[in-house]
């Protein structure tokens, strides 16, 4: 404080008691490490648990395989084979998104890169579909159209948005899936005359554990597929996108660059 002659009479200060709040920073602190040790047990207790179960699944899959040789067209015990073969696909599926989901947890889901035709990847990969009486799958696109990117996540993302549009159209009906080129940008388009989604869900449809069906429609899974598939196509600096109206039916589209850099 100064005087009318401008020196020095005194001085101010104020003080601030700040030991509650460092003590609540620091309590911050520990719960934020306890939590994420926490996440980190998760995910690590998950793979394990996951690779552990799909030995016996495998065996178990192989066994059922064998059995369906041995069981005639006419033995009513054919359809309890069959069934058990879908109900352990689905089981397999299952482990496979928990699998994905902790390795993508904890940074290690793998990408290697080529070169290669997207639109043969496609009709390969939907082949088993082509068969089912119940839809009816419908391909427009100009082959080849080459890309370079990683075809085994590739082919992921086009499996699962392909058997989520089947499942969530119980009644049956057409899938149209469209490839097309533009920009040096491919997007692949995947339209189903299934239920639907409510719009106010959209949103939230790419969120992990997340899932857009209603009780009464007894359709399987963990709501970790479209998780993955948006990972995936954001891994490759694509983008992901759903139009959708109830009872309507949804569209699925993604878009990526025709190259990209591996260092990702």
């Amino acid at each position: 404080i100064l005087d009318e002659k401008g020196a020095i009479a005194g001085a101010s200060k104020i003080a601030r008691d700040i030991s509650e709040k460092f003590a609540v920073q620091q309590e911050k602190e520990r719960l934020h490490a306890e939590v994420k040790l926490l996440s980190e047990k998760k995910d690590e207790f998950i793979a394990m648990t996951t690779h552990e179960l799909k030995t016996p699944l495998t065996s178990l899959s192989g066994f059922l395989q064998i059995l369906k040789t041995y069981t005639t067209a006419d033995d009513r015990n054919i359809k309890l084979v069959d069934r058990s073969i879908k109900q352990v696909d689905k089981l397999s599926t299952l482990i496979n998104d928990l699998l994905e989901f902790s390795k993508m947890q904890v940074g290690k889901l793998q990408f290697r890169f080529e070169t290669f035709d997207l639109v043969a990847l496609l009709n390969d990969a939907i082949e088993p579909y082509r068969e089912l009486e119940s839809h009816h799958l419908v391909v427009h696109a100009n082959a080849p159209l080459l890309i370079h990117a990683d075809p085994l996540r590739i082919e992921q993302v086009i499996v699962n948005l392909i058997t989520n549009a089947i499942k969530y159209s119980p009644e049956g009906g057409t899938v149209e899936i469209n490839i097309n080129e533009r920009d040096g940008n491919v997007f692949v388009a995947g339209k189903d005359d299934g239920m639907g989604i409510c719009p106010h869900l959209l949103d939230s449809l790419f969120s992990q554990f997340y899932r857009a069906v209603e009780p009464q429609y007894n359709i399987p899974g963990l709501g970790m597929g479209l998780y993955i598939t948006k990972q995936i196509v954001e891994r490759h600096n694509g983008t992901i996108k759903v139009k959708s109206e109830k009872g309507k039916g949804s569209t699925f589209e993604f878009t990526l660059p025709k190259s990209v850099t591996e260092s990702i």
